[in-house]
C-alpha cells in the first residue's frame, strides 16, 4: 500500500504509480521494497524508510524505481514521466529490436 493510504491522508490515481514500483522492485530483486511480519510496524516501514537498492540492478532501474517509490505522492512521477523514462525507453526499444528480427527471421523462412 502506498504512504498516503496507509495514512488515510488524501490520495489520488498515483497509488498506481506507487503500485508500479512495488512491483517492479519485485521483479527485479524477488523480494518486496518494505517487509515486515508484523502489519503495525510495515506501515511504519512504508512511511518512513527508504527500500535498499541492490548493486544488481541497473543505476537506470533504480532512478525508475525511485521515482516510483516517493513517498509524497504530489512528488511522485506520473505515468508519461515514466513512458518516457530512459529505463522504459531501454526496455521498449530492445525488445521493438527483437520483434524485427523475429519478423525478418519468419521472412527468410517462407522463402
Amino acid at each position: 500500500m502506498a504512504p498516503e493510504i496507509v495514512s488515510r491522508k488524501e490520495y489520488n490515481h498515483k497509488v498506481d504509480i506507487w503500485a508500479i514500483g512495488v512491483m517492479a522492485y519485485i521483479m527485479l530483486t524477488g523480494t518486496p521494497p518494505f517487509f515486515h511480519e508484523n502489519q503495525d510496524k510495515l506501515r511504519q516501514i512504508i512511511c518512513k524508510k527508504e527500500p535498499e537498492y541492490p548493486n544488481s540492478i541497473s543505476k537506470e532501474a533504480q532512478d525508475f524505481l525511485r521515482r516510483c517509490l516517493v513517498k509524497d505522492f504530489k512528488q511522485r512521477a506520473d505515468i508519461s514521466e515514466l513512458m518516457d523514462h530512459p529505463w522504459i525507453k531501454k526496455v521498449y526499444e530492445k525488445e521493438l529490436h527483437n520483434e524485427k528480427k523475429l519478423e525478418i527471421a519468419k521472412s527468410l523462412a517462407s522463402f
